[in-house]
């Protein structure tokens, strides 16, 4: 075996049995695009998390230009027990033993013995995920309850803002926006009545709720549109537009969303039912 792909086995292990591999082994944050010759001269951006100059990477995400969807698929290292090629998993995301994002993945098995064994997500540019793995220090991640594997997190955020902006760039994305700051404790943006923002309040911005219903609901707000999920099994990201222009009253189709003027609480309706009522945290 290679000395490479014995690191990266080695890293496994410590990470799934809790030790802060990867400051021990001075994993780094690290973006990158170019032009990629070797695949037709496609523009591509690479994040990465691990140690520099070797195969000994815990984490990777790439997007490139020619993708029909604006999806960056990541890897993450994890002990899939065997599991076949593709399988399906489940995926929990943990910060400060909070669960706070899951998402659907599949198994990843590498084509040579120095790929990553693991956890494939697609993930939406725009997915809270990415604020998750730049907001905090550290993150743990379960699949299928297979036991937790952990993240070290420190110098994420620079490194996944310039990877975010270069995917905009190469999706052809009009915005490239940084990714938002999501709110963990500060109270909501005050709004005027109405809904409409007062001068000076970010176009973008990334509130969490608890939700009386049991799941955590994420809201991406941009003006006359909002993008939300619930973290769960259908864990998918989905528009709604504000309704006749009330940025209070957002709808999907026959599903709505009514806020607070605050936007500290959020009203869940399918169809004329109140689905959920959630609250800012």
């Amino acid at each position: 075996m290679k000395l490479s792909a014995l690191l990266a086995v080695l890293t496994l292990g410590f990470l799934l049995k809790g030790t802060d591999m990867a400051a021990a082994q001075n994993f780094q944050w690290q973006a990158n695009a170019y032009n990629d010759a070797g695949n037709g001269g496609k523009n591509t951006a690479y994040l990465t998390q691990g140690v520099p100059e070797t195969d000994n990477i815990a984490f990777r995400a790439a997007c490139q230009a020619g993708s029909s969807a604006r999806f960056a698929p990541a890897v993450f290292v994890y002990n899939t027990r065997n599991l076949p090629r593709n399988a399906q998993l489940t995926v929990s995301f943990f910060v400060d033993g909070r669960q706070v994002r899951t998402m659907q993945g599949l198994v990843h098995v590498p084509q040579s013995e120095e790929g990553i064994y693991g956890i494939f997500l697609r993930v939406d540019i725009d997915d809270p995920l990415w604020e998750i793995l730049a907001a905090n220090r550290y993150v743990r991640y379960e699949a299928n309850g297979m036991g937790k594997a952990g993240m070290n997190l420190s110098g994420s955020r620079q490194a996944i803002e310039r990877f975010l902006g270069d995917c905009r760039g190469i999706f052809g994305m009009r915005q490239a926006q940084p990714p938002q700051q999501v709110n963990q404790g500060q109270p909501a943006q005050p709004s005027t009545p109405g809904g409409r923002p007062p001068q000076g309040y970010p176009s973008r911005q990334m509130v969490r709720y608890n939700c009386q219903n049991g799941p955590q609901l994420t809201v991406i707000y941009r003006g006359d549109a909002l993008r939300y999920v619930y973290d769960g099994p259908d864990s998918a990201m989905r528009t709604m537009r504000a309704y006749r222009g009330n940025r209070r009253h957002f709808k999907d189709g026959p599903n709505s969303i009514t806020l607070e003027p605050n936007r500290s609480l959020v009203d869940y309706r399918e169809g004329n039912d109140l689905y959920d009522r959630c609250r800012a945290f």
